[in-house]
């Protein structure tokens, strides 16, 4: 009997062993399989992560092409609405499978759900208004990102509005000795205007208005074209007289008597001399009562232009833009000067002239860069001669940027866009036409040409003029 339940005691020793052999086998089994979902879920969520990174490069993408100027105001700014083209930007990154679709669409914060998005009618106005250096516009990025089956859908709210630039003709000082006709554009300088009677005013300015001059004015009516600077005003050359001094204190109603002028435009100058205006007479020309002063202080100055210059940054991005889409060049202070145009090899002859034939191929919009590197050559020998013809407004239209150095407008030639010389002269042969907007460090203008704001221009102002600032940022889903 005892030998029995010896042998039955080792059957039980052996079931035993059997069940804790199953229960470490759940076990491991158990922590396999918990091993292999945490694995899983780790690589969902790297390529979760991935998705979203491809996403906010698709946001990047969009902002990127405004700033860099291969975008205008009129590309984007109805984007999504009837009657308007979706900018939309697609793209591959990388070699794993990862992709960015995004797309720009109006919108409107004040609205409630989908009624905010374009193609909703709270989103879309009837009249979309050019930018304004004060006020804003709203759009949204939508941008889905891909890697490769993993999905994330994001949206940033961007602010957009003018960036605050003199519109119009900036110079830190203006030496003239030609005959400029300067229709419906707006003078501003923090230094002094030397022949003020070459100018010839006309009309109104399509961007500024009376109120951005004199605040108790109007905001919406547009201000005479006229002079407005931080320093003195000069009607002639080789005078003593400023026009807001002596017998003219404060009024002046002759200084624009230029030919083809209107006359008696000059009672809308504004000089640091100037003063209140206590008249309510118009001078002769005028249909409207002079403004309250023809004083122009350092507030006046900050509120129309709040951001006289690019920064370095802006100025930077625009030349990675002229690398890669446009025309870049580059002159050293000894050696041969190198252009490309679109990244590849351009020939430009000695004396630096850039006629029609340098433009063929380029897009709509484009920045073209030209970097001197020696600052001592920038108002002399450092310059661009300018022959071609750019344009009509609404077809073509550049950024043309010249550091360390000068611009000429030769005879006939025509520029729609911006001309930027921060260390520069901007000079001129014969007779042209420029219109859009010229920031330059002088104007010493010894020829003729006319000068142009209007609506187009505004209504297709460049990228680089526009001020892009993200907002609101939500994820929509995986």
């Amino acid at each position: 009997m005892f030998r029995r339940m010896r042998d039955n005691e080792k059957g039980v020793a052996m079931v035993t062993v059997l069940l804790v052999g199953a229960v470490l086998t759940v076990a491991a089994t158990t922590a396999s399989f918990v091993a292999i979902q945490d694995l899983r879920a780790s690589t969902d969520d790297r390529k979760a992560s991935s998705a979203l990174a491809y996403a906010e490069a698709g946001i990047d993408r969009i902002i990127s092409l405004i700033r860099r100027g291969d975008m205008t105001w009129a590309d984007f700014k109805g984007s999504g609405c009837a009657g308007y083209t979706m900018v939309e930007r697609s793209g591959e990154i990388g070699d794993i499978g990862g992709r960015y679709d995004a797309k720009i669409l109006r919108f409107n914060p004040t609205a409630s759900g989908t009624n905010r998005f374009a193609p909703a009618a709270a989103a879309c106005p009837a009249s979309i208004p050019s930018p304004r250096h004060d006020a804003a516009q709203y759009f949204v990025v939508e941008s889905t990102g891909r890697q490769p089956q993993a999905k994330r859908v994001v949206r940033q709210v961007i602010k957009v509005s003018a960036l605050g630039l003199p519109i119009g003709v900036y110079g830190q000082s203006f030496e003239l000795n030609g005959t400029p006709n300067i229709q419906t554009v707006s003078v501003i300088s923090d230094g002094d205007i030397v022949g003020r009677g070459k100018l010839a005013f006309v009309g109104s300015d399509p961007y500024y208005k009376m109120g951005d001059f004199w605040p108790s004015l109007s905001a919406t009516t547009g201000a005479p074209a006229a002079a407005h600077t931080l320093g003195a005003i000069y009607p002639k050359l080789n005078s003593a007289s400023q026009e807001h001094s002596g017998t003219g204190f404060p009024l002046n109603c002759v200084a624009n008597d230029a030919a083809g002028a209107t006359q008696g435009q000059s009672q809308w100058d504004q000089s640091g001399a100037g003063g209140t205006i206590s008249t309510s007479t118009p001078c002769a020309g005028q249909s409207i009562a002079p403004p309250p002063t023809s004083k122009f202080t350092r507030a006046d100055f900050e509120r129309v232009a709040p951001k006289p210059a690019l920064s370095d940054q802006d100025y930077l991005t625009l030349k990675d833009a002229a690398k890669t889409t446009g025309i870049y060049c580059y002159v050293p202070t000894t050696g041969s000067k190198t252009c490309t145009k679109q990244g590849v090899a351009l020939s430009v002859n000695a004396n630096f002239n850039i006629g029609d034939g340098h433009l063929t191929g380029l897009g709509k919009s484009f920045v073209m860069y030209v970097e001197f590197q020696d600052p001592s050559k920038a108002m002399t020998t450092n310059e661009v001669k300018w022959g071609a013809n750019l344009g009509p407004c609404g077809t073509e239209s550049a950024v043309l940027i010249v550091r360390n150095g000068s611009w000429r407008m030769e005879s006939n030639s025509v520029i729609n866009g911006v001309l930027l010389l921060p260390e520069g002269n901007i000079d001129s042969q014969g007779s042209f036409n420029f219109i859009g907007t010229i920031i330059a460090k002088s104007v010493a203008m010894n020829g003729g040409g006319t000068f142009t704001l209007n609506q187009c221009w505004l209504d297709n102002m460049p990228g680089p003029f526009l001020d892009v600032t993200p907002t609101a940022w939500s994820e929509v889903d995986r």
